[in-house]
């Protein structure tokens, strides 16, 4: 018997038990979530961002990007789901759903 779907902040998981494996139906592939950040971090909204990049499991990506749209398909393109990207400049703390909007990739 399926469990029913659970809302945990950033989306609702629907999951079922099927030969004893927990399968996430909107993530089958199992990927991480991925973050895209502003750099350098800032404490002020109003601080410059000189580029993008993907974080994913708490590290960062090698590459940057010079646009959020690029970093959000960069990440989408590499099969990353969710995507979560940044909401304001100075809000990053990926604890906090609010900070962060989900990218339909």
């Amino acid at each position: 018997m399926a469990e029913p779907c659970i809302n945990t902040g950033y989306q609702a998981t629907c999951a079922g038990l099927i030969s004893g494996t927990l399968i996430n139906l909107l993530n089958p592939l199992n990927m991480p979530a991925a973050f895209v950040e502003h750099r350098p971090k800032a404490s002020s909204e109003y601080a410059p961002t000189s580029h993008y990049v993907i974080v994913v499991n708490g590290s960062e990506m090698v590459a940057e990007f010079k646009t959020q749209d690029a970093a959000k398909n960069a990440a989408c393109a590499a099969g990353y789901r969710p995507v979560h990207v940044a909401r304001q400049r100075h809000l990053q703390d990926r604890a906090q759903p609010a900070h962060w909007r989900v990218d339909p990739c």
